[in-house]
């Protein structure tokens, strides 16, 4: 299973970005918490290890904030299987209280100090990234199992990786896509191989389960609607409790362990090639928005490469294509602006910031406008 985690594909977008970074660091915090709790006897200088390796998860992001009821689950279980966790005398009393100031702290911090909540405001959500914020009524409640389904086929064969898959699952449910009818068969199969576990008396199994569902709740947009619809780096932590509790379920025979060979040779070859691709940023993006035409976000991250290198003619080329991708997106329109005021084509720059005031008038607007023209005054005076 150790194996299988490092070598999985879906993996490649938390370990290779910046961005997924923070999800390195909740998980080594929380399964290192875990692992410690797991020692023969849990001392004070446990209890201090893990109130530190808290803060660090608690502090790269708030999948942490579970580790309370996953704490109760490892304690539950691991009595239930007659080998319950041992604490000295005062270490017990204390790991209660370090968890619960550490996940009290992070509560006040944000809902006092941040003025945030749990889930997301609808308002300040992009619909590009987010399409559940247009969501109405049963496709609300829906989508959810096509979000499973497409998480499970990524999970079982990682073909189809990407930076965005948002466009490709939109904002109502599909009855004809096999995604949805897959995440239900996924839902129903969970829960019957947990109740088998919890009736089985099978506690190491149960605990793994429990927190695969237990990280998962707060990436799959059931409930609390957060930052974006999909991200491959959402499933990190939530696949380091998957693969031992497939391991687990797997028959302990010659045939399965050969098959599990083979297949994590195969997940790291397909790794190896996904991940080279990361080290060329051009052909990377080119790569991808050539396989996802219809998405705008692609086409953006290839314009601000290309500008970011001022390679103004290809960088012309991918914001054309954004904005034909999806023309009521406003940021297609600014970064096509920001192109022409960089080619000194200032009409054609000034067009585009009015199309995209009209889709969303806002602070960026304004700036572009203002942005254009300094370059225009600028312009006259060298002339």
């Amino acid at each position: 299973s150790g194996v299988l985690f490092a070598v999985h594909p879906i993996h490649t977008e938390a370990v290779a970005s910046i961005y997924g970074r923070a999800e390195l660091l909740c998980a080594a915090g929380m399964l290192g918490a875990i692992v410690l709790m797991l020692s023969k006897t849990v001392r004070v200088p446990h209890v201090m290890m893990i109130a530190l390796l808290l803060i660090i998860a608690v502090g790269s992001k708030e999948f942490a904030l579970l580790f309370f009821a996953m704490a109760g689950l490892l304690t539950v279980a691991m009595r239930v299987n007659r080998t319950p966790l041992t604490f000295d005398a005062r270490s017990g009393a204390l790991l209660t209280l370090v968890i619960c100031i550490i996940t009290a702290s992070l509560i006040v911090l944000r809902e006092q100090v941040l003025g945030l909540k749990f889930g997301w405001d609808p308002f300040f959500l992009d619909p590009t990234s987010q399409p559940l914020k247009l969501s109405v009524g049963l496709d609300r409640w829906l989508l959810p199992f096509t979000i499973l389904g497409r998480y499970v086929a990524l999970v079982a064969w990682p073909v189809g990786l990407s930076l965005d898959h948002a466009p490709k699952i939109g904002h109502v449910v599909n009855p004809g896509d096999p995604y949805f009818y897959l995440g239900i068969l996924t839902f129903v199969i969970m829960l019957t191989i947990t109740l088998f576990a919890l009736l089985r008396r099978r506690m190491i199994l149960t605990f793994l389960l429990g927190s695969l569902c237990i990280t998962y709740f707060l990436i799959s947009n059931s409930l609390i609607m957060i930052g974006t619809i999909f991200g491959e780096r959402l499933l990190y932590l939530p696949t380091a409790f998957l693969f031992p509790a497939l391991v687990l379920l797997c028959p302990r025979t010659r045939v399965v362990h050969v098959m599990l060979l083979i297949v994590c040779a195969l997940f790291a070859m397909r790794t190896i090639d996904y991940a080279a691709r990361w080290n060329d940023r051009a052909s990377f993006y080119e790569h991808l928005g050539d396989a996802q035409p219809e998405n705008a976000r692609l086409a953006i991250l290839a314009t601000t490469h290309f500008i970011n290198s001022n390679e103004l003619d290809r960088a012309r080329q991918w914001a054309t294509r954004a904005t034909r991708a999806d023309p009521s997106y406003f940021d297609a329109w600014l970064f096509a602006a920001e192109v022409e005021m960089r080619l000194g084509e200032f009409e054609r720059a000034h067009d585009m910031i009015e199309i995209a005031a009209k889709l969303e008038p806002g602070v960026r607007t304004s700036g572009y406008r203002q942005k254009l023209e300094d370059l225009r005054a600028t312009t006259r005076k060298s002339n």
